[in-house]
């Protein structure tokens, strides 16, 4: 999930305030991050206040601002954004400095994340509500490189592979649960579009959601323990000694991912 990084939100990076810990944790676990271009702007204004509230250490203030950029490598254009963001702030009843980075959300797909209640609260009620969360939502917090939305995906690819797995098996025992069936008479569920659907989704992936998903169906497995750092090095190490089935591997993991996601969120 590209997640799109207000100005409330980025100055947490740098100052403690209320949810620092939380913009922080973003910056660590997600890596697709998105801003307007005007943030650099929003930023440099934020601390310039800061400064004459005398609420922040002078020698701190241009690193902040320099630093922006570093943290957001992904910084779309305003001039690309500014028509639309206008159209919305019309449509909204909103300021356009906001509406720029809803305006960014829709450019790439994403969702922006906002510390600015004033705006969260503003969307609620418009069509623009999925498009926005506010920095304490628990999904934004899960210790995972990987999106829960992109989770989601993969645990619906693999309820469909298995739909069609127990009907080829139905097919061939005439739905008496143990009977004996050859693994060879059932290739017409292992290379079926849903079983291919389900490979290329894991196969995919780059090696740190790759990591995410084999820890998470050692946790749904319980095979690993409770603590979810060392499930999560143990996945590293366990993918660095794998060949080219790795994917099979982790693919055959992929029917606990949703109780290992349940477990995750309950872990302290």
């Amino acid at each position: 999930m590209t997640l799109i990084i207000d100005a409330s939100v980025a100055i947490k990076w740098f100052v403690d305030e209320n949810l620092e810990a939380n913009a922080r944790h973003i910056v660590e676990y997600h890596r697709d991050l998105e801003a307007p271009d005007f943030i650099v702007t929003e930023v440099a204004n934020i601390v310039w206040k800061k400064h004459t509230r005398k609420e922040i250490d002078p020698s701190q203030e241009h690193t902040i601002v320099a630093a922006v950029p570093q943290y957001i490598p992904n910084l779309t254009p305003i001039l690309d954004l500014n028509e639309r963001a206008f159209e919305l702030a019309l449509e909204l009843d909103h300021p356009v400095y906001d509406c720029l980075y809803l305006a960014c959300a829709e450019m790439h797909n994403g969702t922006v994340v906002t510390a600015d209640k004033r705006f969260f609260n503003k969307l609620q009620s418009t069509p623009y509500k999925e498009q926005i969360r506010f920095l304490d939502d628990p999904d934004l917090m899960l210790p995972l490189y990987i999106s829960v939305e992109k989770i989601g995906e993969i645990i619906k690819a693999e309820e469909n592979y298995a739909k069609t797995h127990k009907h080829t098996r139905n097919k061939l025992t005439g739905g008496k649960a143990f009977s004996f069936v050859n693994t060879d008479e059932l290739e017409p569920a292992f290379d079926s579009p849903v079983s291919r659907t389900l490979n290329s989704a894991v196969k995919n992936l780059p090696e740190h959601e790759l990591k995410d998903i084999l820890a998470l169906g050692w946790l749904g497995q319980r095979y690993s323990g409770s603590d979810w750092s060392e499930i999560r090095d143990r996945a590293e190490i366990d993918l660095n000694f794998r060949d080219d089935n790795e994917v099979q591997y982790v693919c055959s993991l992929t029917c606990y991912l949703k109780d290992g996601l349940a477990i995750l969120q309950t872990l302290p």
